[in-house]
């Protein structure tokens, strides 16, 4: 799964600061995947994971009691920032 883009994510994300031989398994047992704007890639009860956000924006939310939807954080690619 490594290319370019990859190693740039990396090198801008909290992961650079693990040990190297970390970092090239996570990516040696990772799994590439394009998801379209508004996808849900994870749902409450599901296994924890991992995500490297290689080219643009993931949101995290959290549904209060009432059904809303309450903005955690927002994850950017490196690559991607806004001016």
């Amino acid at each position: 799964m490594a290319d370019r883009e990859v190693d740039n994510a990396l090198a801008g994300s909290f992961l650079a600061e693990l040990p190297a031989e970390v970092v090239s398994e996570l990516v040696a047992s990772g799994e590439r995947a394009n998801y379209p704007a508004g996808t849900l890639v994870y749902l409450p009860r599901s296994e924890p994971q991992t995500v490297l956000v290689v080219r643009g924006l993931l949101r995290s939310f959290l549904l209060s009691p009432e059904g809303r939807q309450l903005t955690h954080r927002y994850t950017e690619s490196a690559g991607s920032a806004r001016a």
